[in-house]
């Protein structure tokens, strides 16, 4: 019994953080071990081992259910860095939950007959033990017939109050003393994997007052008589992919015309600094909506809509509804994914129309089709301007293009080997990507230069579109040195069309919604 339990609380633990991918820092030494790695991964070890002891009452399945901790995350973790950039974290347990929304966006990186192999060999193991095994001495000592709930009970209580304790000494404030930076892959380079897990969980579960940030104070004011209609786009894991063909070699270098020709007809393009890399959506549109640094959200930062969103928060959204903006987000994907049937009336929108209102919709691949988007977004605009004539805020969020980008997926809609012969990279993935890109600037170009529209109405018009993270294609990148994580924004104002675009250099995706507003005749100050 000793070896079984310091199998699980020490060798197993520590054999999991050796088997993990290494993080930037503790690759090339640049952040160094802390001390608490050595004696936070046992604690914490301990913490697991009993905790499946006091569920499953014998030793052994308690030591399978360390097992199965351990070696799941560990190897789900090296997959998201693989994909992602980024390990496992405590948010990750939240996000647990759209597995039940979108599986495929999760479950297909690693492979459904892995994720099924393993969860029925874990599932009988406990089965085999269950019938084999004896429970622990003291559960048969018990002096009462059914002491496992209470065992159970107890044990949820102890760790529920150990964890209000530890949250009254320990928040973002007093963590920082000893290092812990909200820089996740810093942070798991400096503790370890599972330590920063248990660490964010708790602050996670620690209340901090960011009530300054969430009611932060926006002045705005009207410098034109008529303000502008707005349509503001994510678009799904857009870039000027111009920027990765400049380094291929000098006989596979092409350039992008659909882009070009936007540029031409008087749309302004630059790179736009978002949050994060390859997911994480949530970071970027939280950014965009609020004007927030994602890093001033502390631990929040990883997922905004988790905790910070789920009361008020001041926004865009909220300042134009002050100049009597009819605000509207569309997303045509479920509306719980992200939390985001939770968060969108937190953050100002009048409405959230989310697939329900795509029942007949084309799809192209898996997802709703930009097309359709755009038909919706017409249809809206349509409607709302019969009825009267107040200025709409129409944020869209974009999914077509949402990866991964598999073999087969276009192949009802295209030849997809045509398509990868014709792309210069070569690549499969990125070949079946490109052409969503492609969808996605004629989507935009419907909105904008293209749209009858523009010509009948008398309001000014404003379309501007960002990407909200690189696309993960990891392994391309890699292949030709590019390291670049900004995205790129494209910006339209039917009242420059027949003039001089407004010239805007790159930009922080804090910071275009200001400029957006200013455009659309409202000064914005914090």
């Amino acid at each position: 019994m000793t070896i079984l339990f310091l199998t699980a609380t020490i060798l197993l633990p520590f054999m999991a953080e050796w088997l993990a991918a290494q993080m930037p820092g503790s690759k090339d030494g640049s952040v160094k071990v802390s001390l608490a790695f050595y004696w936070l991964t046992p604690v914490f070890g301990v913490l697991i081992y009993v905790g499946f002891g006091a569920l499953t009452g014998r030793p052994f399945m308690a030591f399978a259910g360390s097992l199965l901790y351990y070696g799941g995350l560990t190897a789900i973790s090296n997959v998201k860095y693989k994909v992602l950039k980024s390990p496992f974290n405590a948010h990750d347990f939240d996000n647990a939950r759209n597995l039940y929304t979108y599986p495929e966006f999760y479950v297909s990186y690693v492979g459904w007959p892995i994720a099924i192999s393993v969860i029925a060999v874990f599932l009988a193991a406990v089965g085999v033990s269950a019938y084999i095994e004896p429970p622990f001495a003291f559960y048969s000592a018990l002096p009462f017939a059914y002491g496992w709930p209470f065992i159970l009970l107890g044990w949820f209580v102890g760790l529920k109050l150990l964890g209000r304790i530890i949250t009254v000494f320990f928040n973002e404030h007093t963590m920082a003393r000893f290092g812990v930076t909200m820089d996740l892959n810093t942070d798991v380079a400096r503790f370890g994997l599972f330590p920063t897990i248990f660490l964010y969980r708790l602050l996670l579960k620690a209340k901090i007052d960011k009530a300054a940030l969430r009611e932060q104070v926006h002045t705005t004011s009207l410098t034109q008589e008529k303000p502008a209609d707005i349509i503001a786009v994510q678009g799904e894991s857009y870039f000027d992919i111009e920027r990765l063909f400049t380094l291929l070699p000098e006989k596979q270098k092409s350039i992008w015309p659909i882009l070009r020709d936007l540029e031409t007809d008087g749309v302004t393009t630059g790179q736009i600094t978002v949050p994060c890399w390859g997911a994480y959506t949530m970071q970027t549109e939280f950014s965009f909506l609020s004007t927030l640094q994602n890093q001033l959200l502390g631990i929040d930062r990883i997922n905004p809509y988790m905790r910070f969103a789920q009361k008020p928060v001041s926004t865009i959204a909220w300042d134009l509804k002050k100049h009597g903006y009819r605000t509207i987000c569309i997303h045509p994907a479920k509306k719980e994914f992200f939390r985001r049937s939770d968060v969108m009336p937190n953050m100002g929108f009048d409405e959230f129309i989310g697939i329900e209102a795509f029942p007949d919709a084309d799809l192209f691949g898996k997802y709703i089709s930009d097309a359709a988007l755009a038909d919706k977004i017409d249809e809206i605009t349509q409607a709302h301007y019969d009825a009267n004539d107040q200025p709409l805020f129409i944020f869209v969020i974009t999914i077509e293009s949402h990866g991964p980008w598999a073999n087969g997926r276009l192949a009802a809609h295209l030849d997809e080997n045509a398509l990868l012969a014709a792309n210069p990279t070569g690549d499969r993935e990125f070949s079946l990507y490109q052409q969503h890109m492609e969808n996605l600037l004629t989507f935009y170009r419907r909105l904008s230069t293209d749209n009858p529209a523009n010509a009948s109405s008398s309001r000014q018009r404003i379309v501007a579109m960002y990407g909200d993270h690189m696309p993960a294609l990891g392994t391309l990148f890699d292949a030709h040195n590019f390291t670049e994580t900004s995205v790129d924004y494209l910006f339209w104002n039917s009242a420059n069309s027949k003039g001089t675009p407004p010239t805007l250099g790159p930009i922080k995706v804090e910071n275009f919604g200001e400029f957006i507003l200013a455009e659309a005749g409202i000064d914005l100050t914090k």
